[in-house]
């Protein structure tokens, strides 16, 4: 017979299923829904974002890459759809393009302190601490809470 800590476990073993079976039918709806929008209006740009995101979110960083690809040919104004590629470049370990989006993104918005993050990260991975730590710095003093987190982890002050 199992006790009750068998089945509390089982039971938040099951919940935690469930979650992830949600949150990936949520993304797969989501993309289903964006796939209808960009049918009836093909020049919106946002969708593309959108679906990208919910692509990104699957985990799809090359369709997603895809998506903001489309969403920055409509609009290649939008700071958030170059971090956001990034981001996936990241994923796909193309540093040298994933920091090139980040670099567009802060040109666009110079106060995009989740920029400056996620290029201190990119920098960080390739090795190049110091100029890591300076937008690590930079988002810092934007007020970006995970660079002030993890500065004061480190017991740097920015």
């Amino acid at each position: 017979m199992a006790g009750k800590n068998d089945i509390n476990s089982t039971e938040k073993l099951l919940n935690a299923i469930r979650g992830k079976q949600n949150k990936h039918s949520s993304h797969n709806q989501s993309i289903n829904d964006y796939n209808k929008s960009i049918e009836l209006n093909p020049q919106d740009a946002t969708a593309y974002y959108n679906r990208g995101v919910a692509y990104y979110k699957l985990g799809n960083h090359n369709q997603a890459i895809k998506d903001y690809n489309m969403a920055l040919e409509l609009n290649p104004l939008d700071a958030q759809a170059y971090n956001n590629r990034g981001g996936a470049y990241y994923q796909l370990s193309n540093n040298d393009q994933s920091i090139n989006d980040f670099n567009k993104a802060i040109e666009l918005d110079p106060q995009y302190a989740e920029a400056y993050y996620n290029r201190g990260i990119t920098y960080h991975k390739i090795g190049n601490r110091k100029q890591a730590f300076n937008d690590y710095k930079i988002a810092a003093r934007l007020g970006y809470q995970k660079a002030q987190d993890f500065l004061r982890e480190q017991g740097i002050d920015w």
